[in-house]
């Protein structure tokens, strides 16, 4: 898995911190960095150097939280969405090696990651269009 990662530029830890956000972000939420980090009970010093890598790549934007400058609100980039989607297939061929017992379980996760990736695609189109009007 992490050398197919590899080849389209992603670690491992890079890729489920993609997909952590990704999948908290689903509904609409803001995830800032600490609920990042504390999703993946990952240390903040971990989290932040992750979260640092991945915006000097492009692959998520910071933004300071309304109502709390302390805050920043993680939002995966055009270009990171496509990275997930590049991935996906790698994670899902994983998924049938460790998961081959259990094809119900297999298709509730790829469903639900699915489900969060149409998500971020839709507020991106929609900040898209907004853009556009202004």
């Amino acid at each position: 898995m992490n050398a197919r990662l590899a080849d389209i530029g992603l670690t491992h830890t890079q890729f489920v911190f993609l997909i952590g956000l990704a999948w908290l972000a689903r509904d609409g939420a803001d995830v800032t960095q600490k609920d990042l980090g504390q999703y993946h009970k990952a240390s903040r010093a971990l989290t932040s150097r992750v979260v640092r890598l991945l915006e000097r790549n492009g692959l998520i934007v910071q933004t300071v939280k309304s109502g709390d400058a302390r805050a920043r609100v993680l939002t995966l980039t055009p270009e990171g969405t496509k990275r997930v989607k590049l991935a996906l297939p790698i994670l899902d061929h994983t998924e049938d090696v460790f998961l081959a017992e259990t094809p119900a379980l297999k298709q509730r996760i790829k469903r639900d990651l699915r489900a969060a990736l149409a998500h971020e695609n839709n507020k991106h189109s929609q900040a898209g269009a907004a853009d556009e009007l202004d």
